[in-house]
């Protein structure tokens, strides 16, 4: 049976022999993998592909000097982590180099992404982690990328609106993650199951609304998941509909910023100081710092809540809520 080897895959063929450095060379073996069509007439080029990407992720790991090296170990920042996921060509390098300062690849044919690529997105005073990871696929979907997507704090699922069947989509992706036991879900109270199934928090987000049949896909899709998950649509390359990712990744934290005020002073309103939602004034003092738990006699707050006058003197248990501003007493 003739390969048939389309010109994308030898584009990547071309650049791979091209390659001097094993990393670089390590990116289009592993484009090359994920372009080759698919049938027996290249059974044997899919293994021998493999061998080679092995060969080098190996020669990679002698030469850094470590004996185990995770490709999708990415190191916490901010205030919380997201896993950016979706099939081929859904557009996920483009939202995330719009929402961050990450240094994404975006190009008109698939599997750009082939490592996890980290960004800062700011929200209001605070910044969230997103990661573009590669394609949920057959080709590039491993237990080392799942492992990543599970110690997150909640994935943010792209679609195309411009595909003939997005649900599909959603379902490949959900699919293929919960075949490495993490669980999509709209919230995760018991995180993980008694068979070790992760649940993770996640929400819907469609890219390219300035199409024309957007709209349409994109009610079809709420109609479909809209009483389980949060979907909206945005336009990547019009810079549409992004400070909604923004919002519904912070409001899915579940956190609440308290504010620092020093007597006869004016709030610190540039630094935060960041807590869970249900986090009572005490939590706010041992977040300062460890000896206020025992040292602080009572607090005074400004609050947004009707029930509070400025100033009022409140007690080491009281529940504080996003917005808060306090003034500890020792």
């Amino acid at each position: 049976m003739p390969a048939n080897l389309t010109p994308e895959y030898r584009e990547n063929e071309r650049k791979f022999r091209e390659a001097r450095d094993p990393e670089e060379k390590l990116r289009y073996l592993e484009l090359m993998l994920a372009t080759i069509p698919k049938h027996k007439g290249t059974d044997h080029m899919q293994g021998d592909i493999k061998r080679r990407i092995s060969q080098t992720r190996a020669a990679l790991e002698k030469k850094s000097g470590l004996k185990r090296h995770n490709p999708f170990k990415v190191e916490r920042e901010g205030i919380g982590q997201f896993a950016v996921v979706g099939a081929a060509n859904v557009g996920k390098s483009a939202i995330v180099g719009k929402l961050t300062n990450a240094k994404t690849t975006v190009a008109d044919y698939a599997f750009t992404t082939t490592k996890p690529v980290p960004g800062m997105m700011p929200f209001e005073n605070v910044q969230i982690q997103i990661v573009d990871l590669p394609p949920v696929s057959e080709e590039f979907t491993e237990p080392a990328m799942v492992g990543m997507i599970r110690n997150t704090d909640g994935v943010i699922l792209v679609f195309d609106l411009t595909s003939a069947d997005p649900a599909a989509q959603i379902e490949g992706v959900r699919g293929l993650l919960l075949k490495y036991k993490a669980k999509l879900c709209c919230s995760a109270e018991e995180r993980y199951t008694l068979d070790g199934i992760a649940h993770l928090k996640a929400f819907f987000v469609g890219n390219k609304l300035e199409s024309a049949a957007a709209e349409e896909n994109l009610k079809i899709i709420t109609d479909l998941y809209g009483a389980d998950f949060s979907v909206f649509g945005v336009s990547a390359e019009r810079e549409f509909g992004l400070d909604e990712i923004r919002r519904t990744a912070f409001e899915m934290l579940d956190v609440i910023r308290v504010y620092t005020k020093s007597p006869g002073k004016k709030p610190d309103f540039d630094e935060p100081v960041v807590l869970k939602r249900g986090a009572t004034v005490i939590d706010f003092g041992a977040s300062i710092h460890k000896d206020f738990a025992k040292s602080l006699k009572f607090a005074r707050i400004w609050s947004k809540d009707p029930t509070k006058f400025e100033g009022q003197k409140v007690n080491r248990d009281e529940v504080l809520f996003d917005g808060d501003v306090l003034e500890l007493h020792i």
